[in-house]
């Protein structure tokens, strides 16, 4: 692999992760504006894309301008904001077919799980020259598998539009748990994307379904 595919490989990784985290900020803000009576299932869809905008602007960072152990020192936050999306989005799952907050028991519960992963990960990671991502993309998987089989109760209990399109996102994020795992290989789409910069594709387009899902689901309820 020249030098120059190897740069055109790792700048599109980095810029598809600027991108995705720029385009989250105005989705926040537009959630933060909805007037809604359901404000935990808000503050549930702003902490999943706020930790996600997060992850994407520190994965940009450490990618565009990170070399040798200040990289690996990076992946100390980006880890802790990609499991807190990942608590988010099967708290937020959790909610929806409740229709009510989890008990405290499950949320620490699944905190302190999450936790234990998210040390082992990042001490094997960064301190021990481990690429743990997979391991990462494994845990993150799971989860997020289980939230959309509750999304899938919850479309089927209720028929309501904001699961269905939810439950659409999960093709787009399969194809980026497909390119995390595998970690090889790349494509030329006008531009060269490599295993990275492939998922991050998937992603943004999953993040603009489940943007479509909030806006759905946190419908204007009060009147003024």
């Amino acid at each position: 692999m020249s030098e120059e595919l190897l740069y055109e490989l790792n700048l599109t990784g980095a810029l598809t992760d600027l991108f995705g985290g720029l385009m989250l900020l105005p989705m926040i803000a537009v959630i933060a504006c909805r007037k809604t009576e359901k404000r935990e299932e808000k503050r549930l869809w702003l902490l999943f894309f706020a930790s996600l905008a997060a992850s994407c602007l520190l994965g940009f960072i450490a990618h565009y301008f990170c070399t040798g152990m200040m990289f690996r020192l990076m992946w100390i936050p980006l880890y802790a904001v990609m499991f807190e999306s990942v608590a988010a989005f099967f708290l937020l799952a959790l909610y929806r077919f409740r229709e009510k907050m989890p008990s405290r028991g499950i949320v620490i519960g699944l905190h302190v799980a999450l936790l234990a992963a998210y040390l082992t990960i990042m001490i094997l990671d960064v301190f021990f020259v481990k690429d743990m991502i997979r391991a990462f993309v494994i845990v993150a998987g799971v989860v997020g598998i289980a939230g959309f089989c509750i999304t899938v109760r919850s479309a089927v209990r209720r028929e309501g539009r904001a699961d269905r399109v939810m439950l659409s996102a999960l093709i787009p994020l399969l194809g980026a748990l497909y390119w995390q795992i595998r970690r090889e290989g790349w494509v030329r789409i006008i531009w060269a994307f490599n295993y990275n910069g492939l998922a991050h594709l998937y992603i943004i387009l999953a993040l603009c379904l489940l943007f479509v899902a909030s806006l759905i689901a946190l419908k204007r309820t009060e009147q003024k």
